[in-house]
């Protein structure tokens, strides 16, 4: 009996072996058959895609996007080959996107808004002209609004608006004035849209033909540098250089390739190879040279003076400004060009000279009195530092209620980051108990601290 149960039990055995591995069986031709079906699926969506993708490039929008995705590789390929560093690898990305742009202006200058009895009160030309009176007196927050006011015309405005020319001269000065009270992005977005106006060409025009064409190009590329934007400082450099030479008569074996804008005209790689230290130190040779044809020239060595900031080389900058201030003794702001260059090659002393006789020139030069307070807090000497930071935001805000006096809303307050420095310092100095009248702007009370 008990044998007879064991061969039951055998068999019982066997049978659920043979069902095991026929179970077995039927599940490993299922998941063959699962995983046939998932490649076909990836196979498919595989192809979709492709679809979805080549379909997407049928415009401009989505071979820009193709163009952009290709170029970030190569972006990289050329930062490695020109070994450059963090800071420069971002401004290296910002500029590839202006040129993907094809040279547009990205962002649109925000104006004040002015009350709407105001609005109309005269015309374009009287604020134009108001506005070079209120500049050539000092009164810079003020000119800035005038300025404002004679380029942003409404709909229904019964006055004529500025011809051409009074509109590019408009945009230069306003883009000037700007950073003179030290807002360099805002004077970029200025003299960008003032040169933008010469770029048409449906109507034949050259942007050659901006009668501020080289003043403006100088002055970008100073903006760019105080943003540290290295690459659109470069490029304006050798546009400006290219038609210096031209104008000139000077002759350059290389003028042919610089003739046209070089951030938004040619190859963003020869660009950027270009603004590498090989690239730079040609173009200061060939300055050399110019300077010799053209020893009265302050501009060009001005411009020589820039381009050595732009790679750090602070001491032969402030040897080539030095030249260009002994041509042009009473222009402030190449004093305060001066001064800035010897503060960043670490010449305390001679930088708040060049700044004093800065603001002996023109006292009203709001960038050169928060240069003096920057130069101050590098040598630790943060009280000082904070009289002229304050002095400075003192004298804006002055012009600010002059100016809203005349039915201008100032929405915008442009002196955020002197406000900023001015923060820094009052730590420095650990007075933390003056950091509420930091944050509520109270001038006046600031005042009965730091007598300035």
């Amino acid at each position: 009996m008990h044998q007879q149960h064991q061969q039951q039990q055998h068999q019982q055995q066997q049978q659920q072996q043979q069902q095991q591995q026929q179970q077995q069986q039927q599940q490993q031709q299922q998941q063959k058959q699962q995983e046939a079906e998932k490649e076909s699926q990836i196979a498919k969506s595989d192809a979709q895609s492709w679809g979805d993708e080549f379909t997407s490039l049928e415009g401009p929008a989505g071979l820009a996007h193709a163009y952009a995705r290709d170029a970030d590789v190569e972006e990289l390929n050329v930062a490695e080959r020109l070994r450059i560093d963090d800071s420069f690898e971002d401004m290296y990305e910002a500029a590839f996107r202006d040129y993907l742009g094809s040279g547009a202006i990205k962002e649109q200058y925000k104006f004040a808004e002015r009350e709407g009895e105001q609005k109309h009160g005269r015309s374009a030309m009287e604020a134009l002209e108001e506005g070079v009176q209120l500049r050539a007196s000092g009164k810079l927050v003020m000119a800035v609004r005038a300025f404002e006011e004679a380029l942003n015309r409404e709909a229904g405005d019964p006055h004529p608006p500025l011809e051409r020319d009074q509109t590019a001269k408009a945009w230069h000065l306003l883009g000037l004035t700007l950073a003179e009270t030290d807002d360099d992005a805002a004077a970029i977005v200025a003299l960008q849209q003032g040169l933008e106006g010469y770029n048409s060409s449906l109507q034949g025009e050259q942007r050659q033909d901006n009668p501020y064409l080289l003043s403006s190009l100088i002055a970008l590329a100073v903006s760019f540098t105080n943003e540290q934007m290295q690459p659109q400082a470069f490029g304006h450099i050798k546009e400006w250089f290219g038609l210096w030479c031209k104008q000139n008569g000077v002759s350059d074996a290389e003028l042919d390739r610089n003739s046209q804008p070089t951030v938004n005209g040619t190859d963003l790689e020869d660009v950027f190879q270009d603004a590498g230290k090989a690239g730079a130190q040609d173009l200061l040779e060939r300055m050399r040279k110019a300077c010799a044809s053209a020893p009265e020239d302050a501009d060009v060595r001005i411009v020589m003076g820039v381009l050595h900031n732009l790679h750090r080389e602070y001491s032969k900058a402030a040897e080539t400004l030095r030249h260009a201030v002994m041509l042009r003794p009473n222009d402030p702001g190449l004093w305060n060009k001066l001064g800035a260059t010897l503060a960043n090659g670490g010449e305390s002393d001679d930088a708040l000279r060049a700044y004093r006789r800065s603001v002996d020139i023109n006292p009203a030069l709001v960038r050169a009195w928060v240069n003096v307070g920057t130069a101050y807090s590098n040598r630790g000497e943060f009280p000082k530092a904070a009289r002229y930071y304050l002095k400075s935001v003192s004298m804006a805000a002055d012009e600010a209620t002059s100016a809203h006096s005349k039915g201008i809303m100032n929405n915008e307050d442009r002196m955020s980051h002197v406000w900023g420095y001015l923060r820094t310092t009052i730590i420095s100095m650990s007075r933390p108990d003056l950091l509420n009248l930091i944050d509520s702007r109270d001038i006046q009370g600031l005042g009965s601290h730091f007598s300035f």
